[in-house]
């Protein structure tokens, strides 16, 4: 999936972590995400290692982001 799509749940700086990461999202993130990202409370149900963490995660660090007004992306170079 690319960053693009991405951005309509994510920060950018967000998105084009998680597209330069990984090839898409799996299915229990893509159910979670429009319902997570309107505050609603979730209750993913899927197998471990199905990203159910991570989509939660993303969707926090992403409004952390949005709250700075900007990102500072670590690297192993810096």
């Amino acid at each position: 999936m690319d960053a693009e799509r991405l951005t309509q749940w994510f920060h950018p700086v967000v998105a084009d972590w998680f597209a330069d990461s990984f090839r898409e999202p799996t299915p229990a993130q893509s159910a979670a995400w429009d319902e997570i990202t309107a505050g609603r409370n979730v209750l993913v149900a899927a197998p471990t290692g199905s990203g159910k963490t991570l989509a939660a995660f993303l969707v926090a660090i992403s409004q952390l982001v949005r709250q700075i007004g900007r990102a500072h992306v670590l690297t192993p170079d810096t």
